[in-house]
């Protein structure tokens, strides 16, 4: 009964993976049909390393956004070290 539990618990572990990667990549849109993305901070049109010292600088206040839409990575409404984290976890 141990090891049923044990195999049932690691295939929802498994699974719940797979749907936060693929939620993940869901955030990386193509700039076919958008011209602003979430991540890209620094609004060259692409989502990259560059972005995360661009926002970095917004959350230390050194800078400001140049969209707000694009520097809230993870779409809660606010601009905060959440965000920053999103935008590794999508580069990554």
């Amino acid at each position: 009964m141990k090891k049923l539990f044990a195999m049932l618990i690691t295939v929802v572990m498994i699974f719940s993976l797979a749907m936060t990667a693929l939620a993940d990549d869901s955030a990386t849109i193509t700039f076919d049909s958008l011209k602003w993305v979430a991540g890209d901070v620094d609004c060259n049109e692409k989502i990259d390393a560059a972005d995360l010292p661009a926002l970095r600088q917004i959350l230390l206040e050194v800078s400001s956004a140049e969209r707000e839409d694009t520097a809230d990575t993870n779409k809660d409404d606010a601009i905060d070290v959440r965000d920053l984290v999103h935008l590794k976890k999508v580069l990554a």
